[in-house]
């Protein structure tokens, strides 16, 4: 009977912890698997070299918003926050593309090949030369 009522016990330990993860746990975690998704697909990056966990995360309904922790795997006090918006896609979720930060030129800051009408070639190793285009704010040199 002791045997029995030991196995009851642990049953019933097991499935209190599994509850106290609840759904959103469950959420987080298809999050995290969402975000290691899209780096999976970005080239020049190794996510293996990463550990991600999910800082916080609103959801509202067929959208969230969420913070990944990033942390350097060989060096624990590297530690970068990104944020990501997704949306559900059937039973999981997809990171929605991002605009880039600080409002600067999409197609410079993302590797777009698209700029805005009358915008100069950018190239990441050289500055741009010659006229600015009309409405440009004024460029300082060092």
């Amino acid at each position: 009977m002791k045997v029995i009522l030991a196995w009851a016990l642990a049953a019933g330990l097991a499935a209190a912890s599994g509850c106290a993860r609840g759904p959103k746990a469950e959420s987080e975690a298809a999050i995290l698997q969402a975000v290691e998704r899209h780096l999976a697909s970005r080239s020049g990056l190794n996510p293996k070299n990463m550990t991600l966990r999910v800082g916080s995360v609103k959801f509202r309904q067929e959208t969230a918003e969420a913070e990944v922790v990033f942390t350097a795997k060989n060096d624990p006090k590297a530690i970068m926050t990104m944020h990501y918006g997704l949306r559900r896609q059937g039973a999981g979720w997809v990171v929605e593309p991002q605009a880039p930060a600080g409002g600067g030129h999409g197609a410079a800051a993302t590797g777009a090949s698209e700029l805005p009408v009358g915008h100069p070639p950018v190239s990441p190793a050289t500055p741009p030369a010659g006229e600015l285009p009309a409405g440009h704010p004024p460029v300082k040199s060092k």
